[in-house]
């Protein structure tokens, strides 16, 4: 009896505090902490995490701490974007492959690789290049790889471990402004989102080599972001952003014709795709 008495007042109390509270609505406490965070919201974004106070007196925002990353922060991650390392280049390398779909897709496009040629991706960060090119080329066709990181280099090798066996892709640790390759080796070749992390002199040479390894009639894909979207950007301290004009004026002084300039989407922040001929 003293059971069943006990069940049948939980069951009467529960419903009589439920409807209360969804008379009353969300707690102080609740709302308090939900305009704390979003007045903590602005054009960059930050981290936010619960500080344990040992008491639970004052508003929830006191509990709520925002930790805005330091500009030492933001350029250390640039340069992770340019040349991914250790165990933290390992996850770029895996953002990189989600984040820049759709700008390594429309570069690719504008290449236009056919069956049995050689190509090569320089700088190729993830890696989710070489699986369109390999694709492109076919059986018969060939695919460099060439990046500096040495991180890169060895994530690629262990994803396509069954493409190198079969000598349809090659990897190379190598600077481009350094392409370890004979003169007119390359039917075509792409370069996406790397010139932000090359200074003015080396991105002459870099663009040099490109133009040296490519046939009479080779294809180059330089593809760039926004400059103004670029600059709003957190990081943005940590990369070398140039006028649009500059970069093709950096193109043509290297000796490659521009045939084409596109875009990558239809916004402001639409991705820029230089498409040059030797």
């Amino acid at each position: 009896m003293s059971t069943a008495r006990h069940r049948v007042r939980s069951e009467t109390w529960r419903p009589a505090v439920t409807s209360r509270r969804a008379r009353r609505g969300p707690s102080r406490r609740t709302k308090s902490a939900a305009n704390c965070v979003a007045a903590q919201r602005g054009p960059q974004r930050f981290f936010v995490k619960r500080v344990r106070r040992r008491h639970r007196a004052g508003p929830a925002c006191a509990r709520l701490a925002v930790v805005r990353p330091s500009n030492a922060f933001f350029r250390r991650f640039a340069a992770q974007l340019g040349q991914p390392s250790g165990l933290s280049g390992r996850l770029i390398g895996h953002l990189l492959n989600r984040a820049n779909s759709g700008p390594v897709n429309g570069s690719l496009n504008a290449l236009a690789t056919a069956p049995g040629t050689t190509v090569a991706d320089i700088g190729f960060g993830g890696g989710r290049s070489l699986s369109m090119l390999l694709d492109q080329v076919g059986e018969s066709g060939v695919v460099y790889g060439i990046d500096p990181s040495r991180t890169v280099i060895a994530g690629a090798r262990r994803r396509y471990r069954h493409a190198i066996t079969q000598g349809r892709l090659r990897l190379e640790e190598a600077s481009m402004s350094r392409i370890p390759l004979l003169d007119n080796t390359l039917d075509s070749a792409a370069t996406i989102n790397t010139v932000y992390y090359i200074p003015d002199v080396e991105l002459s040479d870099s663009l040099r080599e490109l133009a040296r390894v490519l046939r009479p009639g080779g294809r180059l894909v330089v593809g760039l972001g926004d400059t103004d979207y670029l600059r709003t950007l957190p990081w943005q301290e940590g990369m070398l952003l140039r006028p649009l004009t500059e970069i093709a004026e950096f193109i043509t002084a290297a000796g490659l014709t521009i045939t084409d300039h596109r875009r990558i989407g239809s916004s402001w922040r639409a991705f820029h795709v230089y498409i040059a001929e030797r």
